[in-house]
């Protein structure tokens, strides 16, 4: 127990630093703002051929106009084992892939349950 205690007490002590170097290291020019959107069923609605408009009324890609505007990172959801093809692994992968070539960054949100 006395040994418990000593490794506890030294990893306090030499995890507490007089000047944090995480100050240094980030820049505030350098972060770039997150505008994320969770699209997961864009993969089920494209295959029905819905047609997008922008706020003038002309017909744009859905992705496209979320670059336009702004959105850089998308949210996907992974289920573990979905009794059809949505949101599963292959799509996921799919679609990730298909995301990055456009420019997005991907979060991947796995649902360890499929009901």
């Amino acid at each position: 127990m006395r040994s418990i205690i000593y490794i506890i007490s030294f990893i306090f002590i030499i995890s507490c630093e007089q000047e944090s170097n995480l100050n240094n290291i980030i820049d505030d020019n350098s972060l770039e703002k997150v505008s994320a959107v969770d699209i997961s069923y864009y993969p089920q609605i494209s295959n029905l051929n819905h047609l997008f408009y922008n706020s003038q009324g002309e017909e744009v890609d859905f992705l496209n106009s979320l670059l336009i505007n702004g959105v850089n990172t998308i949210r996907l959801r992974l289920w573990v084992n979905p009794t059809d093809n949505a949101s599963s692994f292959s799509e996921v992968k799919e679609f990730a892939h298909q995301l990055k070539l456009l420019g997005f960054k991907i979060w991947i949100t796995p649902h360890f349950s499929d009901t």
